[in-house]
Formats: structure tokens, C-alpha cells, sequence
């Protein structure tokens, strides 16, 4: 988990235009605080999902547990966001212009004026903790992958050397043409996805499933690690062949067959552009 305090100083800079201080020296303690409850909300969270729902009629330690994180996350975004939103005031009243710098996600969140300061702090509070969990997660699987495959390892390093220049700063539309970069990001989601499970939506309709008949308005988890490696939807599916995901492979997946970051309006916000 090494990899969290570089991704705080980087999502922090995005979110709150600021550090947020667990690279410092010592590290702060509230971002750490703020990493540990991330945890336990996740770890509760899926201990919740998967046992007995006996929390319904009793306060379980997995519920206890789950609250305490979510209350804490809650006041830490909270306190983020409103010291975001009184340098903002303060700008504001003294007229202060920023013309050439990119404000951050909750300067533009706060100007835009489409959502509550309730919206605004969970929505921040949630990709901060996506990020700072679930994104090194990501870099330590793919550096597994390539430290398994050198022959893949060396064709990304030859792409990426092909695309970008030592003397000239990284762009955007540089990073699009790295296309080994990206499948093989999707590969490694499928292989072993951020979640083993995937809440999905409760139903709006009844449907029939394997021959079962689920009710509207019940809760439908996907296993995303067994869809994943399912042979039913990807050939040799346990396999490491991220060229398969290729734009010009002329290979054809159904688009449900794997869903790492949900869909529809409630689809992961952390999730790549294309």
C-alpha cells in the first residue's frame, strides 16, 4: 500500500487543489485516519453484502463497524470541502482571478451550482476514497502482469518510447495512442477486478434468471471475477492477452459480458475515458 501517500498528493491536487499531506514527513494524521476508515467501510461493506443481513434486526460489529467508518469518512469529506469552499469565498469577495489555472474538481463542482453542498461533499468524499484505495490497487496488479509476461512488458516500453518524447512534457493525445497501455488495463480488470462482486441496481422490473423468477425492486450482486474468467464470454479467459482488446483485433465482446465499473448514471466516475 506504498503507492497510497503518491496517489493522495495526486487526487488531492485534483479534487482539492491542495496535498493533503500523507507524503509529509511525518505524515499527517487525519489522511491516514481517513485511509484506515476507507478500509474498514470496504471490508464492512462486503462482510455486510455477503453474510446473514441479521443487521436488520441487531447491531452486528460488522454494522457497528460499517458506521463508524462511514461517519468519519463523511465529517473528513465534509471538513475538505468546506475549507475548499471558504478559500473560495474569500477569492470571491476579493475579486481574485485565476485566468491561466485549471481549477479543481470542486471549484468547478461549486461554480457550476447543479448540486447541494450535501451532493458536492459525497461525491468528492467517494472518489477520494476510490482513488486512494482502488487505484494502486490497479498499478500493483498491472506491474504483477507485466513482471509475469516480459515479452508484453517490452512491447509497452516500446510503444510508449515510440510515442513520447524524453525532452518534451506529457500529453493527453499522447497517452490516447498508447493502446497496449490500455488493454491491457481492461485485461487486468477482468482477470482480477477491484471488486469480486458488483452491486447492481435493484430490479424494475420482475425477470427470469436461470430459469428462477426475481421479484422487481430485489438487489442483484454480478460476480465479476468469475464472469471474468468465464471461457463462455473470452477464450482462454484466465490467460494474459491484453492485444485481444485492441480496437483493430477484430474481436467482438458482448458489452455486458464484464462490468468492472458498473453502467448507467450510476457507473463508476473513476472510470477510463476512452
Amino acid at each position: 500500500m506504498q503507492l497510497i501517500p503518491c496517489y493522495s498528493t495526486a487526487i488531492g491536487t485534483f479534487i482539492f487543489d491542495s496535498r493533503l499531506g500523507l507524503l509529509d514527513d511525518p505524515p499527517r494524521d487525519e489522511p491516514e485516519r481517513f485511509v484506515k476508515a476507507t478500509q474498514d467501510f470496504l471490508h464492512y461493506t462486503q462482510e455486510l453484502r455477503s453474510g446473514p443481513p441479521f443487521y436488520k434486526i441487531m447491531e452486528t460489529p460488522a454494522w457497528k463497524g460499517f458506521c463508524k467508518a462511514s461517519d468519519f469518512l463523511i465529517e473528513a469529506g465534509k471538513k475538505y470541502v468546506e475549507e475548499k469552499e471558504k478559500q473560495l469565498s474569500e477569492r470571491a469577495a476579493k475579486e481574485v482571478d485565476i485566468p491561466d489555472k485549471r481549477g479543481s474538481l470542486l471549484e468547478h463542482m461549486f461554480t457550476k451550482g447543479e448540486l447541494a453542498p450535501e451532493e458536492i461533499i459525497i461525491q468528492a468524499t467517494e472518489l477520494l476514497m476510490g482513488e486512494w484505495i482502488l487505484r494502486p490497487k490497479r498499478v500493483n496488479g498491472l506491474c504483477t502482469f507485466w513482471q509475469k509476461h516480459p515479452d508484453i512488458q517490452q512491447k509497452l516500453y516500446s510503444e510508449i518510447a515510440s510515442v513520447l518524447n524524453a525532452d518534451e512534457p506529457v500529453t493527453a493525445d499522447q497517452l490516447v495512442e498508447s493502446s497496449i497501455s490500455e488493454s491491457m488495463s481492461k485485461r487486468s480488470y477482468k482477470i482480477v477486478p477491484f471488486y469480486i462482486c458488483k452491486t447492481i441496481e435493484s430490479l424494475s422490473k420482475d425477470l427470469v434468471l436461470g430459469g428462477y423468477l426475481v421479484p422487481a425492486g430485489t438487489i442483484v450482486q454480478m460476480n465479476l471475477y468469475i464472469q471474468g474468467r468465464s471461457e463462455l464470454y473470452f477464450k482462454n479467459a484466465t490467460q494474459f492477452q491484453p492485444e485481444r482488446w485492441l480496437r483493430d483485433a477484430g474481436k467482438h465482446f458482448h458489452p455486458f459480458a464484464s462490468l468492472p465499473f458498473g453502467f448507467g448514471p450510476r457507473m463508476c466516475p473513476g472510470m477510463d475515458g476512452k
